[in-house]
């Protein structure tokens, strides 16, 4: 005899199914924030961007920001981890052996499948200041030329830009840099003990070959910490800056918060506050 479901019984099991799956969701959070916390960074918008792309005619009304952070590198590696030696690449599941000087070999590395791994992410420390520094010499350089070469457009064209950058570096830009990968969490924690600054997460690696001469090197594909969503109790206080126009300019930041990482490295915001 061929089964059937009845309509009750089909909606019963659906309702059952939402019910189950939603137990298993606050468990997983109540875990994640059982006991202490694994990190505790103070983040402001500089690390925390407003992430709702259509407010105010997105249908979720739920308000969540995006975990703006960066590379420890130069402006020609982006998101290029081109400290990680081939030793580091080969451990992270990399093939390295090829002759990069070879197109059909070259390409063959950077068609790898990425890799998962875990990252440590570094606010507001020494790889924030080396970025400070260089942005600051780029300017004391710049400077030089124009004062020996007065009037040439060249040397006043790369002031105005070295003055720009490091403005975006003091005011605006991610003091969130990605300095290191690993697969042992652990082993990646004792290095970095400080977990006021430093926070592992998970993320991908992929691979690419480029320099003079040629390297290979991992670069950032994603990072599983994306979205932080405001609790209710914070919301007044972004709201006012979810304008459709204008996302993308650039701006000091106008409020900070307390970002907890738990037991499982997932972020949820236990203060947020504007800054004078």
């Amino acid at each position: 005899m061929k089964f059937q479901w009845s309509r009750t019984r089909a909606l019963l099991v659906g309702v059952a199914l939402i019910v189950v799956t939603n137990a298993v969701v606050l468990a997983g959070v109540a875990y994640n924030r059982s006991g202490e916390p694994e990190a505790v960074l103070q983040l402001s918008e500089r690390e925390l961007g407003l992430r709702n792309w259509s407010w105010p005619a997105n249908e979720n009304s739920s308000i969540d920001l995006h975990l703006s952070w960066r590379v420890a590198s130069d402006e020609s590696w982006y998101r290029g981890l081109h400290w990680l030696q081939p030793a580091q690449l080969q451990e992270l599941g990399f093939e390295i052996s090829g002759n990069l000087k070879n197109d059909e070999e070259a390409q063959r590395l950077s068609r790898q499948p990425s890799r998962s791994a875990w990252l440590v992410l570094e606010h507001d420390g020494p790889t924030y200041q080396a970025s400070l520094d260089r942005a600051r010499k780029a300017v004391t350089k710049a400077e030089r030329c124009a004062q020996i070469n007065p009037g040439n457009q060249e040397c006043e064209k790369e002031l105005s830009a070295a003055r720009e950058r490091l403005d975006d570096e003091e005011r605006t830009n991610s003091r969130l840099f990605v300095v290191d990968a690993g697969l042992d969490e652990d082993a990646l924690r004792a290095r970095y003990p400080d977990r006021q600054h430093y926070v592992l997460a998970r993320g991908r690696l992929n691979v690419y070959v480029q320099g003079t001469p040629e390297r290979l090197i991992a670069a950032v594909d994603e990072i599983d910490v994306n979205a932080i969503r405001v609790p209710y109790e914070y919301r007044e206080i972004v709201e006012p800056f979810l304008e459709p126009e204008g996302y993308y300019q650039k701006r000091e930041p106008r409020f900070a918060a307390t970002v907890n990482f738990g037991r499982r490295f997932e972020p949820w915001i236990v203060d947020l506050k504007l800054l004078n």
